[in-house]
């Protein structure tokens, strides 16, 4: 019966996710500030908004706005180490960020 589960768990894509959050409660980031951030998520194609909000909400950020998202082809790679990480984190955690530092000015897209 594992067996099964398992193989089904390893069917589940991994997707990455262009969007935009407010910081709630960060350390690493000042609070109130909307940043770019690059989210990989493990989840069905249907599950993938439930599951962004839910990575956000547990690491302090709100107003979660996702621009587009994209299914991974699997097995992926990347010359970049950061993008990796992001993408291991997806695969064995509850998801991975990649935060663009700069604060996305007030009225910006």
């Amino acid at each position: 019966m594992c067996g099964g589960l398992i193989k089904i768990f390893e069917r589940v894509p991994v997707c990455a996710v262009l969007t935009r959050a407010v910081v709630r409660s960060n350390p690493k980031y000042p609070a109130n500030n909307r940043h770019a951030v690059l989210v990989m998520v493990r989840a069905p194609e249907s599950d993938v908004p439930f599951a962004v909000d839910a990575l956000f909400r547990s690491h302090g950020w709100r107003d979660v706005a996702m621009e587009q998202f994209k299914l991974l082809t699997k097995p992926f790679r990347s010359e970049d180490r950061v993008m990796m990480n992001c993408y291991e984190d997806a695969m064995t955690r509850e998801g991975g960020t990649i935060v663009n530092e700069e604060p996305i000015e007030e009225g910006a897209l």
